[in-house]
């Protein structure tokens, strides 16, 4: 997607239809750019009002209501948005209940793990036997 950390993407959130406070989740949705389905963190301070203060501590928040306004930091909203899938998902969660369940056979056990050798069965040469002795001492 061409972001870098020096140069990140960025977007024009839409404003809000209340004067004054942040846009929802839905319509920061409906106004990013690229198609899919993505989860959205935004950064907010730890303390409400405290993004004003030097040196605040900010944290990120997942916004996962879409009716839910978005936390802003120093009065702009920083996102970090991740991809989940590249189609567009619907909200409709009854699909998932119609689709027939097709089971798939169970893998083979896997075979039991070879022990690594004793250090008592290892052979060492001669050369580097005395660089070995100083971890067999009593």
């Amino acid at each position: 997607d061409g972001d870098e950390e020096l140069h990140p993407n960025v977007f024009l959130a839409p404003k809000s239809r209340q004067a004054g406070s942040p846009p929802t989740l839905q319509a920061i949705r409906d106004s990013f750019p690229l198609p899919g389905h993505y989860h959205f963190r935004f950064k907010s301070p730890l303390f409400p009002g405290a993004d004003r203060e030097k040196g605040a501590m900010a944290v990120w928040m997942d916004v996962t209501k879409d009716n839910q306004t978005v936390p802003t930091w120093q009065n702009g909203i920083i996102a970090k948005v991740t991809r989940l899938s590249m189609e567009e998902e619907d909200d409709d969660d009854d699909d998932d209940f119609n689709r027939p369940h097709v089971s798939t056979p169970a893998a083979a056990p896997a075979q039991p793990s070879r022990a690594p050798p004793s250090h008592a069965s290892s052979t060492v040469s001669a050369g580097s036997a005395d660089h070995l002795d100083i971890f067999d001492g009593p």
